[in-house]
């Protein structure tokens, strides 16, 4: 054979890897969120703590009744397993049980939003009442976005995984919205905590 019929056979070119720029701008978000909460928080503790050291009663004694609270707190624990376990199904590649966690966990969600609801009833507390109610208002209310926006991601991410986008190889989706899930859980137990229990 002639040398200049030779051909030389190249390697095969690199998978491209694919950029994860949804789970780096949520996360982005997420830490944009832990830390408007945690300002919020600041002032909240602030205007109580302040309050108390002059003498005066910062929430009075049977104002914010501690059940719906708690269950509130347990509904978010359970959606956090419920996120955890379409994440697994994803990276297993079994869509079916990923949809069905993440409807769950939306469903979870949507129970949270109707208990913060009955809460507000049963508070009988008006926004005007004072630097407590407003702050407990502003606090709670914005969790509940909080709450819903996850809510919109996890149908959003729903939707993609019965087209089949998601899969064993392309779970990043659904690793975002896992750590907004837990972040925005997190925000919650602190709220839980320092509002609803110590007041």
């Amino acid at each position: 054979m002639a040398a200049d019929t030779i051909t030389h056979a190249l390697p095969p070119a690199p998978v491209p890897v694919r950029p994860r720029t949804l789970l780096i701008g949520t996360s982005f978000a997420t830490g944009a969120m832990v830390m408007f909460f945690m300002a919020l928080f600041a002032r909240y503790f602030d205007l109580r703590s302040s309050t108390q050291a002059v003498g005066q009663t910062w929430i009075e004694p049977g104002t914010i009744p501690l059940v719906p609270g708690g269950m509130m707190m347990f509904t978010l624990v359970m959606s956090c397993i419920t996120v955890t376990w379409a994440l697994q199904a994803v990276k297993d590649n079994d869509r079916s049980h990923a949809i069905l966690a993440l409807l769950l966990t939306g469903l979870f969600g949507a129970a949270v939003i109707n208990q913060t609801a009955f809460l507000y009833t049963e508070m009988g507390m008006g926004i005007d009442e004072g630097p407590a109610a407003l702050m407990i208002y502003v606090i709670t209310g914005a969790h509940l976005v909080a709450v819903a926006i996850g809510m919109v991601f996890l149908a959003l991410l729903a939707f993609r995984a019965m087209a089949g986008q998601y899969g064993g190889k392309q779970s990043e989706g659904i690793a975002a919205a896992v750590i907004y899930w837990y972040a925005m859980v997190a925000v919650y137990a602190v709220i839980w905590y320092g509002i609803y229990i110590v007041k």
